[in-house]
């Protein structure tokens, strides 16, 4: 029994490192600690040495020492993180970071966070240069609940969020004019080669 659960713990923690480690997929979770909000980041170590080689040179980088090359990291996420609540941008001030050998780890306190938001506008384009790249955003409020949004290319990397009584819910955004264009231009298309096709029965028939 007890080999058992061994290997069931050791599979659990192989799940979840790879997916802690997973340089595709970064995340972010918006904390409620009761006494005030912050948001907690973790990459994989691969991920951000890569976007910081890309950005930066590795010529650079290795002529860094590790305060320098950690302030180089915060001063990207800051400026890759928008969040906007109640209509008022949340900044990333105070706060720390820990890099490991597989993952980075960052932390931020928002004081300027109300304790009961209504809604939030969250854009993080972060790490959005890799292939197939995604952030997941999640809030926790306490209890068992943790909601979850992914924010990837296909959504541009933004959300707009309601908190609500039953929910912190996603709201639906109208297609844009260019995706409305596209959509009326396919339909008249569509139209056009029904037309045809339906026209050269006629004249068969």
């Amino acid at each position: 029994m007890k080999r058992i659960i061994a290997i069931i713990l050791l599979i659990g923690s192989t799940v979840f490192n790879t997916v802690a480690h997973n340089a595709k997929i970064a995340t972010f979770t918006l904390r409620d600690t009761g006494a005030g909000w912050l948001v907690e980041m973790n990459f994989a170590q691969a991920g951000v040495d890569a976007t910081m080689i890309e950005i930066h040179g590795s010529e650079k980088l290795e002529n860094l020492d590790k305060k320098s090359y950690q302030n180089l990291i915060v001063e990207y996420v800051k400026s890759n993180f928008n969040l906007k609540v109640d209509g008022e941008v949340i900044k990333l001030k105070n706060g720390g970071i820990m890099l490991g050998s597989h993952q980075t780890d960052l932390k931020f306190v928002l004081p300027e966070m109300p304790p009961h938001p209504g809604e939030a506008q969250i854009y993080i384009p972060m790490f959005g240069n890799t292939y197939n790249h995604t952030n997941l955003f999640r809030i926790y409020r306490g209890g068992k609940n943790i909601t979850k949004f992914f924010l990837s290319e296909d959504n541009g990397f933004n959300v707009d969020l309601n908190f609500t009584p039953i929910g912190i819910v996603a709201v639906e955004k109208e297609p844009r004019a260019d995706q409305f264009f596209m959509l009326s231009g396919g339909g008249l298309m569509l139209a056009i080669v029904m037309v045809i096709a339906f026209s050269r029965k006629k004249l068969k028939a």
